[in-house]
């Protein structure tokens, strides 16, 4: 009889430390989790709040209960309460002490790693890089820009009976996805397109023909649906001695997917990297607040873990 009561308080004795581990294997868990996919940090950092809230407090009732009972007896002088109460004080210095020490250590190396993933000469770098690529994308566009005048040259004197065949021609010899001769009125004069199941050209609305007449040209880079990122360049055709009507030349010029690709991927990247800037301090006060709750919960532990001892072994 004595030998089963003394059994149940065993596995009495066992449970709060079975809860313990289990509650903090799952707080790990939640942190390893939110540290490798930063998207989830902002939805799991509430549960490990939450689970290390109440490992604490399942520890401070713990040790306030065990506290209660060891003063207690030491105040009713009872036999072996001065001995419990040294092996309490020894077990945790011992405890205290290195954890104390690996704290500070882990706190200066977090800080320090955080500052190093936000070098300023990898955000210089990056900020290189995009304005390297932007500057390729403006030098193109100019480039086209240019290149589009001299051809709308060639077609100032072809009237508009043979603008489509002037206008196929012209297209085949330049790597260009399709040419339109507009009119006055955005008036359809000729088209010509390297797509063959392309009939009908691709409209320019009035608010950038205004931008065309205001400026004299456009040209700007614009992704083009099911086609990729083109270059669209619209420049006036110089009124030729057979016409007196006012025309436009219309091209689309493909920009190649490689660089197309490429500026994708750096502007990509700075803008992770920005995001990563400005979640700077957020990330270094919660990993540093994930880190002291550890503290805490091994100290806590640490000490339950000496009036558990104790116990036992008086």
């Amino acid at each position: 009889m004595a030998a089963s009561v003394t059994d149940r308080k065993t596995r009495r004795g066992w449970m709060p430390v079975v809860g313990i581990m289990f509650l903090l294997f799952l707080s790990l868990f939640l942190l390893g989790e939110a540290t490798s996919n930063s998207d989830r940090f902002g939805d799991l950092y509430g549960w490990i709040l939450l689970v290390n809230a109440a490992m604490l407090l399942l520890l401070v009732s713990l040790i306030g209960v065990n506290l209660f009972a060891l003063a207690r007896q030491y105040r009713a002088r009872e036999a072996g309460s001065r001995l419990t109460m040294r092996l309490v004080v020894i077990f945790v210095l011992i405890a205290v002490i290195p954890v104390t020490v690996v704290y500070a250590f882990s706190m200066q190396f977090l800080l320090r790693g955080m500052d190093s993933w936000f070098d300023v000469r990898i955000e210089q770098g990056l900020s290189n890089a995009l304005e390297l690529s932007q500057a390729s994308l403006d030098l193109k566009q100019r480039d086209l820009l240019k290149h589009t005048r001299e051809l709308a040259k060639s077609l100032s004197d072809v009237s508009d009976s043979r603008a489509v065949n002037s206008l196929h021609d012209l297209r085949s010899g330049q790597d260009t996805t399709e040419m339109t001769l507009l009119g006055k009125g955005n008036r359809i004069i000729a088209f010509s397109s390297a797509e063959t199941a392309a009939v009908v050209p691709r409209l320019l609305d009035d608010t950038l023909m205004s931008q065309v007449k205001q400026a004299g040209s456009y040209v700007a880079l614009e992704p083009i649906t099911d086609a990729g990122l083109h270059v669209r360049v619209v420049v006036p055709v110089p009124v030729g001695s057979n016409e007196s009507e006012v025309r436009y030349l219309h091209a689309l010029y493909p920009i190649p997917r490689r660089l197309n690709d490429l500026a994708d991927s750096v502007q990509e990247y700075y803008a992770v990297y920005q995001k990563l800037v400005y979640l700077r301090k957020p990330l270094r006060n919660t990993f540093s607040l994930t880190l002291s709750i550890v503290l805490l919960l091994s100290l806590f532990a640490a000490i339950w873990a000496a009036f558990y001892s104790a116990r036992r072994l008086v």
